[in-house]
């Protein structure tokens, strides 16, 4: 049986998600890519390599139910790259819009999309 893996935030190169996606590959998975926007380049090389790769942002429940569905019921590992790059500093510290965004995409919704897999 092939083994099944999520890959968030593996939408650039050089990036540390897209060379997961590309390991994980190799090792014989199927890989679920995901990421807000992706590089053209990218999409180019996960065509090749048959990494499915959705250009959407894991914050949103429904794209959540999108994974868990393409998972075809079988899970086996869950990467989470991504992260929020859209920030602002006020007096060299973040500020609390960029705190519950960082928040959002770093904790929440991979917290959310964990106990959707259960």
């Amino acid at each position: 049986m092939i083994r099944v893996c999520i890959i968030t935030g593996a939408g650039h190169k050089p990036s540390i998600g897209y060379q997961t996606a590309l390991h994980f590959s190799k090792c014989g998975y199927r890989v679920i890519a995901i990421s807000r926007s992706v590089d053209q380049e990218v999409k180019q090389d996960y065509q090749t390599l048959g990494i499915e790769i959705l250009e959407k942002d894991v914050n949103d429940p429904v794209v959540q139910d999108q994974l868990i569905n393409l998972c075809q019921g079988r899970l086996d590992l869950l990467v989470h790259n991504a992260m929020s790059t859209n920030v602002t500093y006020i007096e060299q510290r973040l500020s609390r819009n960029s705190w519950v965004e960082h928040l959002q995409t770093g904790v929440i919704s991979i917290y959310e999309l964990t106990v959707k897999l259960q």
